[in-house]
């Protein structure tokens, strides 16, 4: 390609092609080549094994205008030579040879048009001669991990086969092919032995310990095979020094991006999973991507997610205590056991032990290190599919439909200055990711709000204490969006979740499945929105929520009566809409008087009247305006203020954010005895404020 030319006729230089002679060394030891790429280009699959074969495939990329056309280049295949490779003694001149090596030889290949650098290499090979003797070695592609554990233990660490125990590695196997979790390696760089162990038990969830009962290496999968009645119980009779710690709802995340590398292409992909209960809890999405690099079918990702994102998005408790070895028999690392401590108040519930130490030489304790079990607790994952409880599945973000339950009720904060209301949207049961509610107003202008689960009640609900933690009741899980949530003994926590019992705010500390679609609300403080604490009937709607009470989104009216547009939303899309015509019903509280007053820099003629607005606070009792700006507290004070003369209304004057308010009354004689002003606000007066003798007094010093 090029060439020289003169005017009139020849050719001229367009590019170049480049030929190298180069090798690649790929891995220590493999079995079998399968595929050869450049970059992301596949351009060979076959099979070969044999030391000294070749292919022939593509090296380089031609250039698209002009370019070389260079066809395919030969590539050999060399693995654990023992005699001198005839290309790299021919290049370098020394008899070189590469021993437990597998690398490809590229003699005169050509590497691409107008480059600089050679291409990026990658191979898709197969370790197959260790454990062929096993019928569940291999299956789909993938290799069984607990054989990838002891080929790195026996072949590349070097352990004696006395060292391990072989049972528990061949009854892992025998449960990992059952679930069809098998493994294959993604390896852009050299890791130490310890490194890829410790990935495998993170893709298998299991653990790998030495036993000192037995003096040998055990692998042990972490499942949900065990009758939480039967495990050995640790309780106040036989531990010591007890630490408990837990983490806590803002310390997790409520959606997690979990990658893998595809064994069809070699490609990254990815797959999104919730957890409905952490994401009701948090109120918004707050994600967390994970690279799992050594599966590489979609399905196992499925699998293996549910579980995982159970355990990630739960805010587990973990316990360190100390227990004789004598009371711990046969008890090892991975092992559940069943915990209950009276004293602290921690029912019975399964714990895995996730550490051991301890010298039961010099001390008759050994340190034990737990963790909530995740199959114990049985979270339901979101979103669940049939024949696993534990079974992801990737999000869809279209919403085809609108809300099929829409309510709205007043928002009544005490002493409030505005007309809002809140908007109930249920959560559907389709399986989509919804962030929330749109709402539009006949005006045009629109706000967003909280999405709801739906429910009703199973039985009445009577009138009881407004502060109770024992009082609970009955619901019936209309959509199937309920989630266990276990209640803490921090405050801050319980008094995150609401719910709406018709029109009545709740605040609830748990929820218990008690069977099918039936949940137990485990309430603790009644009438929080000053509805009044009202008996209900079988069959009320209930709104739960899992926002703080003083957060849940309002939506401010703008008409008394107004048609509101509701749709789900998303960070994608929103679904069409469902419309529900309000009647806002002006249970705003009546507003405080005004309080006639007589500023320093008054006008003596008598002809002025003063006021000062008294100060309304959301939540607060009345204060002095005497020490505060009137409205700074809410940065805002609407309404007017009416003024009278006897019994006839002479004007008004709108509500602004002043400290002090004047009017001229020069053209009704100035300020008499038959004056007083009120304030009216959203459709209630307060009591006026009349003018005396002494207030007259005042003003004309």
């Amino acid at each position: 390609m090029g060439g020289g030319g003169g005017k009139g006729g020849g050719c001229q230089d367009v590019g170049y092609a480049y030929f190298a002679d180069f090798a690649y060394v790929f891995a220590l030891d493999i079995d079998e080549l399968l595929e050869f790429w450049v970059g992301p280009d596949k351009t060979w699959t076959g099979s070969i094994s044999a030391s000294g074969s070749y292919f022939s495939a593509q090296t380089g990329k031609t250039a698209a205008m002009y370019g070389s056309d260079t066809g395919p280049s030969t590539v050999y295949f060399y693995k654990n030579q023992t005699s001198p490779n005839p290309y790299l003694s021919s290049w370098t001149g020394y008899n070189i040879a590469y021993k437990q090596t597998a690398m490809l030889v590229f003699p005169q290949a050509f590497i691409g048009d107008n480059v600089s650098s050679l291409p990026i290499y990658k191979i898709k090979a197969r370790k197959v001669n260790y454990f062929t003797q096993y019928p569940n070695y291999t299956y789909n592609g993938d290799v069984n991990p607990a054989f990838i554990v002891l080929d790195l233990l026996l072949n590349e660490a070097g352990l004696p086969g006395d060292a391990i125990d072989f049972d528990s590695f061949l009854y892992a196997a025998e449960i990992l092919a059952t679930e069809d979790l098998g493994l294959s390696f993604k390896m852009t760089r050299a890791n130490t032995i310890t490194d890829w162990l410790e990935k495998i038990m993170q893709h298998i969830d299991g653990v790998l310990f030495y036993s000192p009962l037995t003096g040998k290496f055990k692998l042990k999968l972490l499942r949900g095979d065990y009758d939480p009645s039967s495990l050995y119980i640790l309780d106040d009779n036989n531990v010591n020094d007890v630490q408990i710690s837990q983490t806590t709802w803002k310390d997790i995340f409520s959606t997690y991006t979990l990658s893998y590398v595809s064994q069809e292409d070699g490609k990254e992909k990815s797959l999104t999973f919730v957890n409905n209960a952490a994401y009701q809890i948090l109120g918004r999405d707050k994600n967390k991507s994970i690279g799992f690099p050594m599966f590489s079918r979609e399905t196992v990702l499925r699998k293996f997610a549910g579980r995982l994102v159970t355990k990630l998005s739960t805010p587990l408790k973990t316990v360190k205590l100390k227990i004789s070895f004598l009371d711990l028999p046969f008890v090892e690392i991975g092992d559940p056991v069943l915990f209950k401590l009276t004293n602290a108040g921690i029912d019975s519930k399964v714990y895995r032990i996730i550490k051991m130490s301890g010298d039961t030489e010099l001390d008759a304790y050994i340190e034990l290190e737990m963790i909530e079990d995740i199959f114990y607790l049985n979270k339901k994952v979101d979103q669940v599919t049939t024949g696993s409880s534990y079974y992801g599945s990737s999000l869809s973000f279209e919403l085809p439909n609108p809300p099929d339950k829409v309510k709205i009720i007043d928002a009544k904060p005490e002493m409030s200055k505005t007309s809002a209301v809140i908007v109930l949207a249920n959560k559907p049961t389709e399986d989509v990711l919804i962030s929330g509610t749109k709402i539009e107003m006949n005006s045009g202008n629109t706000s967003y709000s909280d999405i709801y689960i739906y429910c009703t009640l199973v039985e009445d609900l009577p009138i009881t204490e407004e502060l109770d933690r024992n009082f609970s009741f009955l619901v019936t899980d209309t959509y199937g969006q309920i989630s266990e949530i276990y209640p803490s003994n921090t405050n801050i926590d319980n008094l995150k979740k609401v719910m709406m019992v018709d029109e009545e705010m709740i605040a609830f500390q748990g929820i218990e499945h008690v069977t099918g679609d039936t949940y137990r609300i485990l309430g603790i403080l009644r009438n929080i929105n000053n509805t009044g604490n009202v008996a209900h009937d079988a069959g009320a709607e209930c709104w739960i929520s899992f926002t703080e009470a003083r957060k849940l989104k309002l939506t401010y009216t703008e008409a008394n009566t107004d048609t509101y547009k509701v749709s789900y939303v998303n960070f994608k899309n929103a679904s069409p809409t469902t419309n529900v015509t309000y009647t806002y019903q002006n249970n705003v509280q009546t507003p405080y008087a005004p309080q006639l007053s007589v500023p320093d820099n008054h006008d003596n003629s008598g002809n002025i009247l003063y006021w000062r607005p008294t100060v309304q606070l959301s939540g607060a009792n009345y204060r002095s305006p005497e020490n505060i700006v009137g409205g700074e507290d809410e940065n805002k004070d609407i309404g007017v203020y009416e003024i009278w003369k006897g019994n006839t209304l002479i004007d008004t004057v709108a509500s602004e954010q002043t400290t002090v308010y004047s009017y001229d009354l020069s053209s009704q004689g100035g300020v008499t005895t038959n004056i007083k002003i009120r304030k009216v606000l959203n459709g209630h007066y307060s009591d006026f404020a009349q003018v005396n003798n002494n207030y007259i007094a005042a003003l004309l010093q």
